[in-house]
């Protein structure tokens, strides 16, 4: 239960962090995660749009429903399952785009909240300008591998690096104007 109350209050601070005295950097840069102990450092290097998840590599049991905040009120209460984001024929459904990013994660010195070097990575969002919708993760490289119910915690030991991926649904009329955001820095998807 208090794993399930800290992840809502991730949630919640990352919503209440759009539009507040953030900075934004370039793809590339890296950003200190302000809330965890020490240093963590993550670096946005690369995205990539799918249309279905046989061409990103992803096995659909990999998805994670997305809890998205909709800024289109026709929207809200319309996606509740991972179905009706993808088909069965593994396409994206209509008027999503599957965006992946590649993440480099490095851990100078940090300490996790729970325990020393688990650390969560559901802080990381993207913020479509156009909807003012808020998409939160729904693929991530190693979903469940350090806890099947809170598919967002990593480990990664002080002194170490690596390299993962988070996917997004995203609205397609959101592709062209959609900003990540990492705490209260925002990054710029596109150059």
């Amino acid at each position: 239960m208090k794993k399930r109350i800290l992840y809502f209050m991730s949630v919640l601070l990352v919503m209440l962090c759009i539009g507040c005295g953030e900075t934004t950097i370039e793809m590339g840069e890296e950003v200190r995660d302000p809330f965890e102990e020490g240093n963590l450092y993550y670096t946005v290097y690369d995205t990539k749009e799918y249309t279905s998840l046989e061409e990103a590599s992803i096995p659909v049991e990999k998805m994670i429903m997305p809890y998205n905040t909709y800024g289109i009120k026709q929207m809200w209460g319309e996606y509740t399952q991972i179905s009706d984001y993808v088909g069965e024929d593994k396409m994206v459904k209509t008027p999503h785009h599957l965006m992946v990013l590649d993440i480099h994660i490095r851990n100078q010195d940090a300490i996790g909240m729970l325990r020393k070097n688990e650390f969560m990575i559901n802080n990381i969002c993207l913020y479509g300008e156009k909807t003012k919708t808020v998409y939160y993760p729904a693929y991530f490289t190693k979903a469940g591998e350090v806890d099947k119910e809170q598919v967002f915690h990593y480990e990664l030991e002080q002194g170490q690096e690596e390299d993962i991926q988070l996917g997004y649904f995203v609205l397609e009329e959101d592709l062209e104007k959609v900003v990540g955001k990492i705490n209260e820095t925002k990054f710029k998807i596109y150059q």
